[in-house]
């Protein structure tokens, strides 16, 4: 009768070496997992960077509506468009509507927008043909480049515009690009 011969004296008989096992993990074991790693988590971190530009450019754009409804609103009860600017001085909207109504945007709606990157008001001014133009504006003062990136390509869509100078007339009107600092969005034709 033949007795089985266990697996280990097999490898023995064959090989006079000291067999030694080590228990863990070589170095480039290691070095292959942090390589792994840190792939990961750096495209994790792109993805959650986007997520967040998009996410702060949604509630940008939420804010302006909601600053457009405060106006027509607004226009309604008055019969002329609002002129609200905020003002960081005083940490507050004021309106500097010459017929001296003093209503402001929380007068018309229940979420004021301020921000410490930018500010959302409501401005109007005749255009080349003396024709009204009023517009919500967003004022960057720090928007990471991200979110305006965001921004711009929604801007089409969306009827975002941008002026170069600051001047009164709307020649230099264009879509809106990364690149600029005002954002305005038109409630009347322009």
């Amino acid at each position: 009768m033949m007795y089985p011969i266990p697996f280990s004296l097999y490898e023995k008989a064959g090989d006079t070496r000291p067999q030694v096992h080590h228990k863990g993990f070589t170095l480039v074991e290691i070095l292959i997992v942090i390589v792994i790693i840190g792939i990961l988590a750096g495209s994790l971190l792109l993805i959650m960077g986007t997520a967040r530009d998009s996410a702060e450019a949604a509630r940008i754009i939420s804010e302006m509506r909601t600053m457009k409804s405060a106006a027509v609103l607004y226009k309604s009860d008055q019969g002329n468009w609002p002129l609200w600017a905020y003002n960081f001085g005083s940490e507050k909207y004021e309106n500097y509507d010459p017929d001296g109504s003093g209503a402001l945007p929380d007068d018309f709606t229940d979420r004021i927008p301020v921000n410490e990157d930018y500010w959302i008001g409501v401005m109007y001014g005749p255009d080349d043909s003396g024709k009204e133009q009023a517009f919500v504006i967003l004022y960057d003062q720090g928007l990471r480049k991200g979110v305006k990136e965001v921004l711009a390509s929604r801007a089409v869509e969306m009827g975002f515009m941008a002026k170069l100078s600051q001047n009164r007339d709307f020649s230099d009107l264009h879509v809106f690009t990364s690149d600029d600092n005002n954002l305005m969005w038109f409630l009347t034709g322009s």
